[in-house]
């Protein structure tokens, strides 16, 4: 009897896992229970090669699973444009982030909020944006002369190693600068307060912060 009732309940975790589960979502796939896809992510790593793989078999559109948790995947610029553009309110809300209430206090800013509060942030974000000539000539101006520049630098590398990461933090900052402050850097400035080493002095800040909070929440 207790033999029956295990290879039931299996039977039907297996069905729930494999099938029912997945009958809503674009076809993808077969998880693996507990792991989800992870396996096939790492073969070979580090992975992104599983994503093409998935596209050329399933489509442009596709499920995959990390865990218990469903991704879905589009892998053609006229489907992103469709989905996020022109059916943009059907898709307008977000995944609530445990760390949005345990460290920021709910959803708050311009990326986290859904609804009414992030099309009002959103209105203004993009309203500020056009008045420093976002959409404009002016900012497609600053942007290729940025290009020009990280594609000159690589130019003269040609032959030898280069760190490629400096290059695009440094085309980023200077687009932001000549926007808000008229000036650029010339080149990458290696030193601690360089425009570069910003993002990861923030994170430095930020993150014993949130890690803290979701400790604090969890005792």
């Amino acid at each position: 009897m207790f033999i029956v009732l295990l290879f039931t309940t299996f039977t039907i975790y297996l069905v729930y896992e494999l099938y029912w589960k997945r009958r809503n979502f674009p076809r993808g796939p077969c998880p693996v229970p507990v792991f989800g896809n992870l396996l096939a992510l790492n073969n070979p790593p580090p992975g992104y090669e599983a994503f093409e793989r998935w596209r050329k078999e399933y489509g442009d559109v596709y499920t995959f699973w990390i865990g218990s948790t469903p991704h879905i995947v589009m892998s053609s610029y006229e489907k992103i444009k469709e989905t996020f553009v022109r059916d943009a309110d059907t898709y307008i809300n977000k995944t609530r982030l445990p760390s949005s209430d345990l460290f920021r206090g709910g959803e708050f800013g311009v990326i986290d909020p859904n609804g009414e509060r992030w099309r009002d942030h959103r209105r203004f974000v993009l309203s500020t944006f056009r008045d420093f000539g976002f959409g404009k000539k002016l900012m497609q101006e600053k942007i290729l002369l940025e290009v020009q520049e990280v594609f000159s630098k690589f130019d003269a590398t040609i032959g030898s190693e280069t760190e490629i990461p400096p290059s695009f933090d440094n085309a980023v900052a200077n687009v932001i600068n000549q926007l808000l402050f008229g000036f650029r850097f010339d080149e990458v400035v290696p030193s601690k307060d360089g425009p570069p080493s910003l993002d990861k002095s923030s994170v430095s800040l930020v993150a014993p912060r949130m890690f803290s909070a979701v400790l604090n929440k969890r005792k």
